[in-house]
């Protein structure tokens, strides 16, 4: 993997229409007369003059948890694809499995839920993450229906046991957010991290989101150091910063290309107008994908 690989990462635009185009299908270019509305969970994206493509957005995450007749639990995502494009580099995918805030009831069969990915997904995704978002403020566990179920952090073990064990190759995430600084979140995630990994390695990485504030880049540096102390790759996975200054995202950029465990910065969105935080103008391109002086100074301190 290069030392760091920018992407783009576009969230979910929920349309319904009876002539939306497929995920990765065509939704416009010159000469291209079909549908420019993209199925449900993607968004149509400009690559370039005669080609603009329906990409999807957190795709998979497990939004729908079931119990079964026999008390069988199981969660399964909500529409298809994953959630990752790159600008320059073809297409790299980052699915998620288990989103700690995306169910609250019921319980889970995960190695069907692994299998039913792997069935759906594998081969297009080479990065997951297995659990996301579980994570208090002071570093311990959310109640969750997992952490219900199993008994504490458990069922972490269970999950990435069952995610190894589905797709071998791909590589395996714990992500979060507001692991923005050295506070008590990223200590309860790195301990969490050793301990799973004292024995056989499950987990491969940790996802930083880093939704930041403006004015908010200058705890990201001892943020990486501190979770590169886990013994793992470290990404930042979402990242957007409100207003979206040179100097915060230049911050963010050097903290990563300074910490050898960060392999990858995605941003999670490409233009202001598509952003879940619009009205904070925090991405790299504007309203009308006209790029700002933040890219130019990404593309500075990538240089």
């Amino acid at each position: 993997m290069n030392k760091l690989l920018t992407s783009t990462v576009f969230l979910a635009v929920m349309l319904n229409s009876v002539t939306a185009v497929a995920v990765y299908g065509q939704c416009g270019g010159i000469g291209y007369s079909g549908s420019t509305v993209c199925d449900s969970g993607s968004t149509c994206t400009y690559s370039n003059a005669y080609y603009s493509q329906c990409l999807p957005g957190t795709a998979t995450v497990g939004t729908t948890t079931t119990t079964s007749a026999g008390n069988t639990p199981t969660t399964t995502s909500t529409s298809s694809g994953t959630s990752a494009t790159s600008l320059n580099s073809g297409l790299t995918k980052h699915g998620k499995k288990f989103w700690g805030s995306a169910a609250d009831q019921g319980t889970i069969n995960i190695s069907q839920n692994q299998a039913l990915l792997k069935s759906q997904f594998g081969g297009y995704t080479p990065e997951w993450d297995v659990a996301n978002e579980i994570f208090n403020e002071d570093g311990s566990l959310r109640s969750s229906v997992w952490s219900n179920v199993f008994g504490g952090s458990s069922f972490v073990n269970v999950a990435f046991t069952a995610a190894r064990a589905a797709d071998p190759n791909a590589k395996l995430y714990i992500n979060d957010y507001n692991l923005d600084s050295n506070n008590a979140k990223v200590q309860g995630m790195v301990n969490l991290v050793k301990s799973i990994n004292s024995g056989t390695k499950l987990i491969d990485g940790i996802g930083t989101q880093m939704h930041l504030s403006a004015g908010g880049a200058g705890g990201v540096q001892a943020a990486l150091t501190a979770l590169a102390s886990a013994g793992t790759d470290v990404a930042i996975t979402e990242l957007d910063i409100a207003s979206a200054s040179a100097s915060d995202y230049t911050t963010v950029v050097k903290a990563c290309l300074n910490t050898a465990a960060c392999v990858s910065i995605t941003s999670w969105g490409v233009a202001d107008v598509n952003s879940w935080r619009a009205s904070s103008n925090p991405l790299l391109w504007d309203n009308n994908y006209q790029p700002k002086a933040a890219y130019n100074a990404v593309i500075s301190a990538l240089a």
